[in-house]
């Protein structure tokens, strides 16, 4: 039997905690990134998390996970508060990018269809329009993963990796670092929450 590396214990604790969290960031806390080498520190938290995932060590609902309602709700929210402003084109792509995937995500039929229109509108609400040939993109992408979201294939591998629908399943820490989400704005939020 393989002896087990000492600093596993500390990683899987680490995971228990919050498995989304992000590999790079376990790598560094648990000192791996200096005795192995970056690359080798984060393949190797990647492998300790998928053989707990196989193991079944991570409970059944370790969190919560949002709504595509209460997501939509949020990145609505967000286009309100900023006024059309936004941080840079990344910013700006990724709110008009996830605004029509949650709206296709929507039960309401009304906001399914609407979904491509009102991504088109909020672009050119926006102060610095994304060029028109980039708002197509970012609804074909948003369409491609929603497609991607029923398909039973892609759910099921969605589940094994404790998702509960493919596609977009972004942690509230990853939106409020992508979209740049401030401390005032998150005030106003419902489902992005910090920690």
């Amino acid at each position: 039997m393989a002896r087990k590396r000492p600093e596993r214990d500390q990683v899987e604790k680490l995971l228990l905690e919050n498995r989304r969290r992000d590999s790079n960031d376990i790598a560094e806390e648990v000192g791996l990134v200096e005795t192995m080498g970056y690359d080798k520190a984060v393949d190797y938290v990647r492998s300790v998390k998928k053989s707990m995932r196989k193991a079944g060590t991570f409970p059944d609902e370790p969190y919560r996970f949002a709504s595509e309602e209460e997501r939509l709700e949020d990145i609505t929210k967000l286009f309100e508060l900023r006024k059309g402003k936004t941080i840079n084109e990344q910013v700006a792509y990724l709110m008009l990018l996830l605004n029509c995937f949650y709206r296709l995500r929507s039960q309401d039929d009304d906001i399914h269809w609407r979904a491509m229109d009102d991504t088109y509108e909020k672009n050119l609400e926006l102060e610095d329009p994304l060029p028109w040939d980039t708002a197509i993109r970012i609804c074909g992408v948003a369409q491609a993963r929603y497609m991607q979201s029923i398909n039973e294939q892609e759910i099921a591998r969605a589940k094994r990796k404790g998702l509960p629908y493919a596609g977009f399943c972004y942690a509230s820490d990853t939106l409020i670092r992508d979209l740049a989400i401030t401390d005032e704005e998150l005030q106003h939020m419902k489902s992005i929450r910090k920690g």
